[in-house]
C-alpha cells in the first residue's frame, strides 16, 4: 500500500482483532517511540475507551526499554513519558543497566528488552503484553528465517499469540500495513521517534528490507508473504498436534525439571515431529527463550536415532545422558542461573524455571541468616544428603541429575530437595512452607492459544 493510499486503522478494526485474540485489561504495550509503537499505543487507548467505563486508564500500562546504546536514548524514553502524560496513559521506564556486550548486541538487547518487559507486567499482574509488529516486520522476518535454513517453524514466522510462562505476547497489528499506522498518528496528531539504527545497513533486518522491496518490485509483495507465513502456521499446528501426541508416549517430564526420553519411540515417529520434540524438551529443560538452531537439532537427532545410543551430548544448557536404555534430559551445571535469596514469606524465580515460594513460618529456620538461598544441591549438598540418609531413594536418577536439583540452603547447609524428598531433621516444617512448581518459560506441551483456552 502506498502512502496516497494509505488509510488510518479504525477503532473498529482494532477491536475486532483485540476480541479475536481475547485480550482483556489490564494491558501493557511495549512502547519505543517509533510509528509502530506509538500507533498502537493510540489504539490500544482508544479500544480501552471504547469497552471501558471512565476508569479506562487503570487498564493500560505503556513500557519503554531504555538501552542505553545510543546517546540520546535516555531523552527519547523521557519524550516517550511526555507524551503518555499528555494521553493520561501510565508509563514506565525500563533501563538496561548491566554491561553491554561487545558482539551479538541486537540479539543481547532483545534478550534483555523482553527480560525487563517479562518483570514488569509480572510486577503489576498484567497478563497481555501488546508488541507492535506489523505485516513489514513479520515479511522481514519469514525472509530472515528463510535465510537461516529454518523448517516450517521458523517460516511460521510471528505468532499473533504466544506465552512465555504466565504473560501471553499479543501481536494484533501483524496484517496492518507500515502506512497505515503512519497514518493512523498522522490522523491523530501525534508525533513518532525515528530510530537511525533502522536505515543502518550493518543489521540483518535492515538489509532484509532492502531485499523484498527488490522482491515486490518482481511481483512479490510483502503480503504475499505474510500469506505464506500463515500458510506455514496451519501446517506449524498440525505438526505441534502430532509432537504433543509423541510426547505424551515417549517421555516423562518430572518435577525437577528432569526428562525421559524413549529414543525408539522418537525414531519411530515422522523426523519433522521428532525434532520438533526435542526442541520442546531442551527448550524447557535448558531454560532457554529460542530453541536451537535447526541444524543443531538434526545433529542430536541423528544421535538420538542411533541404536544404541552412547555417549553423551550437551546443548543449549542442556546433558543428554544415556541411562538403562533411554535418554535423560536434565539442566547442565553451568549453565545454571545465580543464587535465588528469599526471605521467609517470599516468593521468586530460580533459574527461569522454577517458581519458588517460603511459607512466614520459615523464619523459626533462619538462625541468624536473613535470607535462604535457591541453588543446585551439587556435590556439597550431595555428600550432605549421604551423610543424613534421610533422602527418598533415587535409584532411577544417576548422581549428575541429583547435582542439578533445586535445593534450599541456609548458608552453607543444606535444608531442603523437595523433588527428593529431603529435608535436614532440623527443618521438618520446610515440607509444608516451601513451594517449587517447575514453570518453564516455554512448556513441554503445547495447546491452541485462542478463545481463552490459554487463561487456565
Amino acid at each position: 500500500m502506498t502512502p496516497e493510499t494509505a488509510q488510518p486503522v479504525t477503532t473498529e478494526y482494532f477491536q475486532t482483532a483485540m476480541a479475536a485474540l481475547d485480550v482483556q485489561p489490564p494491558v501493557a504495550v511495549a512502547v519505543s517511540g517509533g510509528a509502530d509503537s506509538m500507533a498502537l499505543l493510540l489504539l490500544c487507548r482508544d479500544w480501552l475507551r471504547r469497552s471501558s467505563d471512565s476508569g479506562w486508564a487503570d487498564g493500560l500500562l505503556a513500557l519503554t526499554v531504555d538501552h542505553g546504546l545510543r546517546r540520546n536514548s535516555a531523552a527519547e524514553a523521557q519524550r516517550v513519558a511526555g507524551w503518555c502524560a499528555d494521553l493520561g496513559i501510565a508509563h514506565r521506564i525500563l533501563q538496561w543497566a548491566d554491561d553491554k556486550p561487545t558482539s551479538s548486541i541486537q540479539a543481547a538487547a532483545r534478550q534483555k528488552r523482553y527480560a525487563l518487559l517479562e518483570a514488569a507486567c509480572a510486577e503489576r499482574g498484567i497478563g497481555d503484553l501488546l508488541l507492535a509488529h506489523q505485516r513489514e516486520d513479520q515479511a522481514e522476518t519469514l525472509l530472515l528465517n528463510l535465510m537461516r535454513g529454518s523448517g516450517v517453524h521458523g517460516l511460521a514466522a510471528m505468532q499473533p499469540l504466544s506465552k512465555r510462562g504466565k504473560l501471553r505476547f499479543v501481536r494484533p497489528l501483524l496484517d496492518v500495513p507500515k502506512s497505515d499506522l503512519y497514518a493512523t498518528l498522522r490522523a491523530a496528531g501525534q508525533d513518532w521517534i525515528e530510530d537511525p539504527s533502522n536505515h543502518d545497513s550493518h543489521y540483518a533486518r535492515v538489509r532484509m528490507r532492502t531485499l523484498y522491496r527488490h522482491l515486490r518490485d518482481e511481483g512479490m509483495p510483502p503480503e504475499r508473504l505474510t500469506a505464506t507465513a500463515a500458510h506455514m502456521q496451519r501446517a506449524r499446528a498440525a505438526i505441534d498436534h502430532y509432537t504433543d501426541e509423541l510426547l505424551s508416549k515417549a517421555a516423562i517430564v518430572g518435577d525437577a525439571g528432569v526428562a525421559w526420553l524413549d529414543p525408539a519411540r522418537l525414531s519411530a515417529a515422522p523426523e519433522e515431529v521428532g525434532l520438533r520434540a526435542i526442541a520442546r524438551l531442551i527448550t524447557a529443560i535448558g531454560a532457554q527463550r529460542y530453541t536451537p538452531r535447526l541444524s543443531r537439532l538434526e545433529s542430536l537427532y541423528q544421535w538420538l536415532c542411533a541404536q544404541p545410543v552412547t555417549g553423551g551430548k550437551t546443548l543449549s544448557g542442556c546433558q543428554l545422558i544415556p541411562h538403562k536404555g533411554r535418554i535423560l534430559i536434565l539442566r547442565e551445571m553451568a549453565s545454571i542461573g545465580p543464587d535465588l535469596r528469599l526471605a521467609p514469606g517470599q516468593s521468586g524465580r530460580w533459574d527461569a524455571r522454577f517458581d519458588v515460594a517460603l511459607g512466614r513460618e520459615t523464619a523459626s529456620l533462619c538462625a541468624g541468616q536473613a535470607y535462604f538461598s535457591v541453588r543446585a544441591v551439587g556435590e556439597v549438598g550431595l555428600q550432605q544428603i549421604r551423610a543424613m540418609q534421610t533422602a527418598r531413594p533415587a535409584a532411577n536418577l544417576p548422581v549428575a541429575a541429583l547435582r542439578v536439583m533445586p535445593g534450599i540452603w541456609r548458608g552453607d547447609a543444606l535444608l531442603a530437595v523437595p523433588d527428593l524428598c529431603y529435608r535436614h531433621p532440623a527443618a521438618a516444617i520446610l515440607q509444608r512452607a516451601v513451594t517449587l512448581d517447575f514453570a518453564p518459560r516455554h512448556p513441554v506441551f503445547c495447546k491452541p492459544l485462542n478463545n481463552g483456552n490459554d487463561r487456565a
